[in-house]
């Protein structure tokens, strides 16, 4: 695994990329782990390596949410067998508000040899801003939108079925204070 980092800042504009790969395992039933996984805590997205997808697990198991678990999913809440690719660009507005977007785009390292999807995950649209009221004290909204590649889209579950190809809009609040 490994990952490079770059930026640049011209007065209250920053800009920069990051790539990142984690490798991936082509032969999952031979016992030998081949796969890198970064730490939980690398976020590089706000839903793509945050949230495992597709999310079926219901909240509450009812009849009307027909017992859905996680037994589908593809990718968890880290970076591993990945390729992926982040570009952003922030503006302080002023010295305690600093507006952030980004574009986040991956796809596997290495397909298991029974798959037969494409290997993009697919493109998260990201924005955020971070709010600095008190020294040490941050508060940060985020927003994003992911549009699933083909390693979802053409996924199909045995239970499940298809249609794994729709949009997914999430959000979060982060409050953060420093010591």
């Amino acid at each position: 695994g490994g990952n490079l980092q770059l930026g640049a800042q011209m007065g209250a504009i920053q800009a920069g990329l990051e790539m990142g790969v984690a490798s991936g395992d082509e032969d999952t039933s031979d016992a030998k782990l081949k796969t890198f996984t970064f730490d939980r805590d690398h976020d590089v997205g706000i839903l793509m390596f945050e949230e495992t997808m597709p999310v079926l697990e219901a909240t509450v198991m009812n009849e009307s949410t027909g017992g859905r678990t996680l037994d589908a999913a593809r990718t968890g809440n880290a970076v591993s067998n990945a390729q992926y690719l982040r570009p952003w660009v922030s503006y302080a507005l002023r010295k305690d508000l600093v507006f952030t977007g980004q574009l986040l785009a991956a796809r596997a390292d290495k397909l298991d040899e029974s798959e037969s999807t494409g290997r993009g995950y697919g493109t998260e649209f990201g924005l955020s801003a971070a709010y600095t009221p008190y020294e040490k004290v941050t508060i940060t909204p985020a927003a994003a939108l992911f549009l699933p590649g083909a390693y979802y889209s053409e996924y199909v579950d045995d239970e499940l079925g298809e249609a794994f190809n729709g949009p997914v809009y999430g959000g979060r609040i982060l409050a953060t204070v420093s010591f």
